[in-house]
């Protein structure tokens, strides 16, 4: 599956991500990680196989923007009530973000424009939901202006992602949906061409680059 279209959300130094979306009740998420590269199919296929066969816990490295283990305590800057429980075998403790209205926050202090890759253990309880979202500044409630880049699930299950810029608003989307009340691992990435992951798989490519853009 290709798009004709470029994905441009501005993810340049400055901006916030959100997970979820500024208080989605999604689930529980694990092993947050956000790289500045687009990361390889076999980085991605690796990740998931460590976590069923050893459950060992997401590893940072020099790429790493953003990891967070979530376990009893998160390292983004966390907005509501937020609890912790007990989830894959192994990794301590998930983050709960089944009740409407918590959500993290945290900087972008890298630009990813050109490459960068999101991967994330989610054990979603509904569809039609924002996972994860990057803005051009810091709300504490989801501004009428939308987003710069969106992940998420349809009404489908299927994973989303969704962009604005001055340029183009285009969705590009997965084949398969993601499974309810089942760990799941989804990433995706972008750079020389843009892909969604489930448990390592790569279900969607683009030939297309869905390149974010810088917006000063």
């Amino acid at each position: 599956l290709s798009s004709p279209l470029l994905f441009r959300p501005a993810v340049s130094s400055g901006n916030s991500i959100y997970i979820p979306y500024w208080g989605n009740k999604i689930g529980y998420i694990d092993e947050l990680h956000i790289s500045k590269i687009q990361r390889t199919d076999e980085e991605i296929k690796t990740r998931v196989i460590t976590k069923i066969t050893s459950a060992n816990p997401t590893i940072s490295d020099s790429n790493t923007l953003i990891l967070d283990h979530f376990n009893s305590v998160s390292n983004g800057e966390t907005v509501g009530t937020t609890n912790y429980i007990d989830g894959l075998t192994g990794l301590d403790k998930v983050i709960d973000f089944s009740s409407a209205g918590n959500y993290n926050i945290y900087p972008v202090n890298a630009n990813i424009t050109n490459a960068g890759t999101v991967e994330m253990w989610a054990y979603l309880n509904s569809y039609n939901k924002g996972l994860l979202t990057i803005n051009w500044s810091k709300y504490y409630s989801s501004p009428s202006g939308g987003y710069v880049f969106h992940l998420g699930v349809d009404s489908n299950g299927n994973i989303k992602l969704s962009g604005w810029s001055s340029v183009v608003n285009n969705d590009f989307i997965s084949k398969s949906a993601v499974p309810l009340n089942s760990w799941t691992h989804i990433a995706v990435s972008w750079g020389d061409s843009t892909k969604i992951y489930i448990n390592g798989v790569a279900d969607t490519v683009s030939v297309l680059p869905f390149r974010p853009s810088v917006y000063s």
